[in-house]
């Protein structure tokens, strides 16, 4: 807030699906949206204006450089304008999951079928949200299209029983790392 009100640069390590960058921006307004903080400022690397998410920053320094006030558009932050839905998702869900589908999708977004269960229909922005979105029904959703995510869906499922059926913790432990592993928090 104080470098907004004083026109000063901000530097940050920012943290992104894609990688982790150094961004120097220019700090416009702070914004509350989807149960949390952004920055919305002028990114000197790309140019352009963007929007930073507050918990993904990290060694914030508010830098002795002012800046000279820019033009400033307001952010869209519409999710369809974000996060473009291209992605039609067609899913059976057990009856109990009803609640979570109404409270994300709206009560229109299953129709009930005959043994109870739900089929659902809808579009979705990315595949990797969408598999974490997926992967908290646990085993009370079955994914039926579109059939990359069923594949990879099966791959982390097959993953996660290897995990836990191998025991992999014993196996190190017995190659010779015979202590508990170092915590670094």
């Amino acid at each position: 807030q104080e470098a907004i009100e004083n026109r000063q640069i901000v530097s940050f390590r920012y943290f992104a699906p894609e990688k982790d960058s150094v961004r120097r921006v220019e700090p416009y307004y702070l914004i509350f949206k989807w149960s949390s903080w952004y920055l919305w400022g002028y990114c000197l690397k790309k140019k352009d204006f963007r929007l930073f998410k507050l918990n993904r920053m990290d060694l914030l320094v508010i830098g002795k450089q002012e800046f000279k006030e820019r033009e400033v558009p307001m952010p869209e932050l519409s999710i369809a304008t974000l996060f473009p839905p291209d992605i039609e998702v067609q899913a059976i869900f057990d009856a109990e999951m009803k609640w979570k589908l109404v409270e994300e999708f709206g009560p229109h977004c299953f129709r009930e079928l005959a043994d109870g269960r739900l089929y659902f229909r809808e579009k979705y922005s990315d595949e990797e949200s969408l598999i974490v979105w997926l992967l908290t029904f646990g085993d009370k959703v079955e994914i039926l299209e579109p059939a990359s995510i069923r594949k990879e869906l099966l791959k982390i499922a097959n993953g996660m029983k290897s995990l836990y059926e191998g025991n992999r913790r014993e196996t190190a432990l017995e190659a010779g790392e015979k202590k508990e592993p170092e915590r670094s928090w």
